[in-house]
């Protein structure tokens, strides 16, 4: 349904919250999508694509004043912490694909060698870019509230 509406695509009639809105549930039905066709072993609904911005952080929606700082933060390119669950969903759909071969016998050696070296590159790069805050440490544990 939400590709039928294309739901991530703006309306010129959508305001800054509204186009938002919209982002945070396509990719939400996207991360849906990457985890229960890998569960159930169906095909995928939703393709991967950057076409569509990640969702912005959560809380600079709470503190934007008017719908032009809206407008102008949809732009930014630092995606919340929703957005890094996107890319790890993404990651996962990777992840899931060089499975399905090796289980299908239709990549050789050099093949899988080639995408295992792929994806751990892919996490190492996650892993290195994200944020100082979002990191797993002593103190942005002691932060969290309870």
């Amino acid at each position: 349904m939400a590709q039928v509406l294309h739901l991530p695509e703006p309306s010129s009639d959508d305001d800054g919250l509204l186009r938002e809105s919209k982002l945070r549930t396509w990719w939400s039905l996207y991360m849906i999508d990457q985890w229960s066709s890998a569960g159930l072993n169906i095909p995928r609904q939703i393709q991967d694509t950057s076409q569509f911005p990640l969702p912005m952080p959560g809380l600079d929606i709470h503190s934007l004043a008017s719908e032009e700082d809206i407008d102008s933060s949809l732009q930014s390119t630092k995606p919340g912490l929703l957005g890094y669950v996107v890319i790890l969903a993404r990651m996962v759909g990777h992840i899931q694909h060089l499975h399905r071969q090796l289980a299908d016998g239709t990549l050789n050696d050099t093949g899988t060698e080639f995408s295992t070296r792929q994806l751990a590159c892919e996490l190492e790069s996650f892993t290195q870019n994200l944020p100082a805050n979002l990191q797993l440490t002593k103190e942005n544990m002691e932060r969290m509230p309870v």
